[in-house]
């Protein structure tokens, strides 16, 4: 089943907009995949977190389908739980804490409006 705005209003249902892919790093395919890993294996795993911008994206996107009513939560995908290399928790939580600015700016730019 697809699901929709109306069978959401229908059926008193809520989602939670995925905006943290839970895959594992970011990496371009065209990168030179060994010196990628060998950067986060190091600790300099920042530049392969997803973007602030791009999970903003999915929330916009969510919220302009279905409607900010039925989306009470914004998260990730799934559990985080497999990002088991050196440094993943940190990746996790930095990841987390991308996932929360997101979502406070939504919340204070939402206030902003009324």
């Amino acid at each position: 089943m697809i699901v929709n705005p109306a069978w959401l209003r229908e059926h008193d249902r809520f989602l939670r907009a995925a905006i943290l892919r839970t895959d594992g790093p970011t990496i371009s395919p065209q990168a030179d995949q060994k010196k990628a890993w060998d950067n986060i294996m190091s600790g300099n795993y920042s530049t392969y977190l997803q973007s602030t911008e791009s999970m903003q994206h999915l929330l916009d996107v969510a919220i302009k389908r279905f409607g900010i009513d039925r989306i009470p939560f914004a998260g990730p995908e799934c559990g985080l739980g497999s990002w088991d290399w050196p440094h993943g928790d940190h990746m996790v939580i930095a990841s987390l804490e991308h996932v929360r600015e997101v979502v406070a700016e939504y919340n204070k730019s939402a206030t902003n409006e009324d």
